[in-house]
């Protein structure tokens, strides 16, 4: 009976080490594919006309993070940098074009969309909200 009792709680165990190693795994695939994306739009942004040495100075107090340590950022703090690149992107687009409606969909992202779409990678009409 103990025998069977230990086979359980290891089989158990086993399986939460399995569901954390994939989680892991989707997280770390996450967090590279969400540096890849910030350091895009931020090279977006430098090709502005209105990019210059002051824009350049003001990219940290903008989006709250140094863009050489984004490695070292939680993934929840990476998602509200993406968020704050993509309206700094739009405030330099804005400015190179006064009269321009807002050339791309700069969608706000909630952690919670965050896992839902990104990590665990559900289209948005698989799941409700």
């Amino acid at each position: 009976m103990i025998s069977l009792i230990l086979s359980i709680v290891s089989l158990v165990l086993a399986l939460i080490s399995l569901g954390v190693s994939f989680w892991l795994y989707l997280c770390n695939n996450a967090r590279a594919n969400l540096i890849i994306h910030i350091r895009e739009i931020l090279s977006q942004c430098r090709a502005c006309k209105s990019w210059d040495d002051r824009s350049e100075m003001k990219l940290f107090s903008y989006i709250g993070a140094e863009e050489n340590r984004l490695n070292s950022y939680r993934l929840k703090a990476l998602v509200e940098v993406r968020n704050r690149a993509y309206d700094y992107l739009y405030v330099h687009q804005k400015m190179d074009d006064e009269n321009a409606e807002r050339i791309f969909n700069s969608p706000y992202c909630t952690w919670r969309q965050f896992l839902r779409y990104e990590v665990l990678g559900a289209k948005t009409d698989e799941l409700t909200v």
